[in-house]
């Protein structure tokens, strides 16, 4: 083996090694950032809940119920939005997706959480649940979030 061959063959496993290095450090940000997506949503889900049942306590009565829960909603986004300085559209939407994947999709927030899908795998999945019905939805989800993983 020449020098150079010897020399190449270093370059390449010290080439190899980093290229594992960056490879797992990615993996776990990803990682983390998933169980960061889990944890967004668990707030986001919890402050609806919030909002509705302090609803009648915080809005006036003259209001009617469903308007009442509305705005003590969008109250609690507009709160949240301005904190973050998001757009408040964008905090009632993520509202909305939150409530989904916690309350219609528990299997695929653990597996956020766990890191093994990404929020955009979450997301893909409540989207199409929301179009099954309910009877049909485990077996949706016993297909679908092995193949996410």
């Amino acid at each position: 083996m020449t020098e150079t061959t010897a020399a190449a063959i270093r370059a390449s496993d010290d080439y190899a090694a980093r290229l594992a290095e960056f490879s797992a450090e990615y993996a776990e940000i990803t990682r983390l950032r998933a169980a960061l997506d889990a944890r967004e949503a668990r707030l986001l889900a919890r402050s609806a809940a919030y909002a509705d049942a302090f609803a009648d306590t915080v809005v006036p009565a003259s209001f009617p119920p469903a308007e009442r829960r509305a705005l003590s909603r969008r109250s609690t986004c507009a709160a949240l939005a301005m904190a973050t300085h998001t757009p408040e559209p964008t905090v009632q939407r993520a509202t909305n997706n939150a409530e989904a994947l916690v309350n219609d999709a528990p299997a695929v927030l653990e597996s956020l959480e766990a890191g093994r899908i990404s929020a955009r795998h979450a997301k893909t999945i409540t989207d199409q649940l929301c179009d099954i019905p309910g009877e049909g939805r485990a077996a949706f989800l016993a297909k679908v979030l092995p193949v996410a993983e």
